[in-house]
């Protein structure tokens, strides 16, 4: 008999249900005042898209609206990109008014996977772009693959992409030993 708590009381989640299927969803809002480091989360909008622009996946791409974006992370089974990694955990930010929601889903069972891809959607969904970190060659590939593996399409698959790793080596790999998120967390 189990006497420890229910995950989404320890996390401050709760259950998505779809279809009878489910993942646990937990939900974080920040004021554009709060300051990670040492800059407020509002500093972000004021980006001209401009600037951003020669860093987006391709060339012809629409203008990143940072405003609109959804700033994306997965955890994923394994590093391989194939069919068999599953993205059991998702993390998405997006700006709302004058918040930055940050939305975690987690799937519990590799069988409630079309849950998980039911709320990621509905964020998505939203989307005016995607950031990343390492995610034009890693996080999106994956999230795109479980998408087409559930017979489904992939949400926002056209959008904007800018991949932050890309823009890091170009600013610090002549100044840092590393262009790694964590040596770029360490420096940055």
């Amino acid at each position: 008999r189990r006497t420890d708590p229910p995950l989404e009381d320890l996390v401050g989640g709760s259950w998505v249900v779809r279809g009878g299927l489910r993942c646990l969803a937990v939900e974080e809002r920040y004021a554009l005042e709060f300051r990670h480091g040492e800059s407020p989360l509002r500093e972000v909008l004021g980006i001209p898209g401009e600037v951003l622009q020669p860093y987006i996946a391709s060339a012809d791409a629409r203008p990143l609206q940072v405003e609109r974006a959804v700033f994306l992370d997965i955890e994923t089974t394994g590093l391989a990109r194939g069919a068999g990694t599953y993205a059991f955990l998702i993390g998405m930010g997006a700006f709302e008014g004058e918040e930055l929601v940050v939305h975690q889903f987690f799937m519990p069972d590799y069988g409630e996977e079309d849950a998980l891809l039911d709320a990621v959607g509905d964020v998505l969904a939203r989307a005016g772009g995607l950031v990343t970190f390492n995610g034009r060659s890693f996080d999106w590939p994956i999230v795109e693959t479980r998408y087409l593996m559930a017979r489904r399409q992939p949400p926002c698959a056209d959008l904007p992409h800018l991949d932050l790793l890309h823009l890091a080596r170009r600013l610090w790999r002549r100044t840092l030993p590393s262009c790694a998120l964590s040596a770029l967390e360490a420096h940055v």
